[in-house]
């Protein structure tokens, strides 16, 4: 949400979203799968890595999203997640880090 927030005031920040695949959301339960779809809705650009699941589609997702950037904006909480995965890749790649879980 800090992202969609941010580019209210900023017309250069785009929303890219790179995703796992198609039905990532078909379990969650309703008010989480409101929140994806409007983020979705809002994205400039929405991208899947594989429109099934198969063991492995979230660490490509993670190694794509930091292919495809200069900054990596997360909230890592817990280092040892798919978030931190996804840091950890950018950190190797010597891409900034903001990580928004820091500034609560």
């Amino acid at each position: 949400m800090a992202v969609l927030e941010a580019k209210k005031s900023n017309p250069d920040i785009t929303l890219e979203m790179i995703l796992p695949y198609k039905d990532q959301a078909a379990e969650w339960d309703d008010t989480q799968k409101a929140t994806y779809n409007r983020i979705l809705k809002q994205a400039d650009a929405v991208a899947y890595v594989s429109d099934k699941y198969y063991n492995g589609v979230m660490a490509e997702r993670n190694l794509r999203l930091v292919e495809g950037s200069s900054i990596c904006v997360a909230y890592m909480v817990n280092p040892r997640t798919g978030t931190g995965q996804t840091v950890r890749y950018a950190r190797e790649r010597d891409i900034e880090i903001i990580n928004f879980a820091k500034n609560d």
